[in-house]
């Protein structure tokens, strides 16, 4: 299968759960991100997924894949960018547990 039929068929399925009566959470996983230019890569998937997942969907995400151990900065704005993508378009946005060793970084100073 194509990315791109994948990536399809995995929209209609949150559709078909969606239809069946659940809630859809959908997780991109990957973390530890240490690259600048990776992370804001990382950022255009959630950025897609806002627009091309059912309304009503969830999105769930590390601030380290978007980020977070590269430049605390850099993951705030992939996240703002990623909250008000999932606004816009009637989705959520849900940031997972970081393990320990970021929970410094990941919350306020």
């Amino acid at each position: 299968m194509t990315d791109a039929s994948a990536q399809a068929a995995q929209v209609l399925r949150a559709v078909e759960a969606q239809a069946a009566g659940h809630l859809v959470n959908v997780d991109y996983l990957g973390e530890s991100c240490r690259d600048a230019d990776r992370a804001v890569a990382e950022t255009q998937v959630f950025l897609d997924a806002a627009t091309r997942l059912p309304a009503g969907c969830a999105i769930s995400l590390d601030l380290s894949h978007i980020g977070l151990a590269v430049d605390p900065d850099l993951a705030l704005d992939n996240a703002l960018r990623i909250a008000r993508a999932t606004a816009d378009t009637g989705r959520e946005m849900v940031i997972s547990a970081e393990g320990s060793d970021r929970a410094d970084a990941a919350g306020p100073n």
